[in-house]
């Protein structure tokens, strides 16, 4: 949607803080706080935008506005990298902790011995069978019968049953991240075409006298 007052328009939607799904978990915070920055100096910018007639003296407080909301930003993402790999490791512990089971080979040569591994160790997944599973996931793919695809499949279907909440949390951190990062070039990308040109605005209105003589 453009706003047909203002040359730089409306944010995307997407951009709009309450499009983090799942805002109100702590670890998304960071997310929907930068959201809110980039979409409340936007405004700011905008509406700013219409009522400046000197467009020149703007350029330079956009430049600051712009750089506040974009250090904001990669603050959060930072804050999110590193909730996600705390959440990350947390499902790994689940999933797959290194215990260093003295009965690890004997599990794997049972599991190679099987007529198809990769079957059934998602029958082990579903029945919640950790330590068949840990066995696998703690070894080379071969030493199962496995190639690294399904091994990658296995984890994958492991974490979702096992630790589904976090799954879900890990997704939304990585849209969220995602969003931010979309509207943060996006905001940056406009803004410096609109500073280069608000700057010469003082120029252009000058020049407008001799181009009328």
């Amino acid at each position: 949607m453009k706003n047909k007052n203002s040359s730089i328009g409306d944010l995307p939607l997407d951009a709009h803080p309450g499009a983090i799904k799942g805002g109100d978990n702590p670890l998304l915070t960071p997310a929907k706080r930068a959201s809110e920055s980039l979409w409340d100096s936007w405004a700011k910018l905008r509406d700013t935008e219409k009522s400046v007639t000197d467009k020149s003296k703007l350029a330079p407080i956009a430049q600051k506005v712009v750089e506040k909301a974009l250090a904001t930003t990669d603050k959060a993402l930072d804050s999110l990298r590193k909730n996600r790999e705390l959440l990350t490791a947390k499902v790994n512990s689940v999933v797959s902790p290194k215990t260093g089971d003295p009965l690890g080979a004997e599990i794997r040569s049972h599991i190679k011995a099987q007529k198809s591994a990769f079957i059934f160790l998602a029958a082990a997944v579903k029945s919640g069978d950790k330590r068949t599973l840990a066995a696998a996931l703690n070894a080379p793919a071969y030493l199962s019968g496995l190639t690294t695809e399904q091994c990658s499949s296995l984890l994958a279907l492991a974490q979702k049953t096992f630790c589904p909440e976090e799954v879900l949390l890990i997704e939304n951190i990585d849209k969220a991240a995602a969003r931010l990062s979309r509207t943060a070039e996006h905001i940056s990308t406009t803004i410096a075409g609109r500073i280069r040109t608000w700057s010469n605005a003082a120029d252009d209105d000058a020049l407008k006298g001799l181009k009328n003589a």
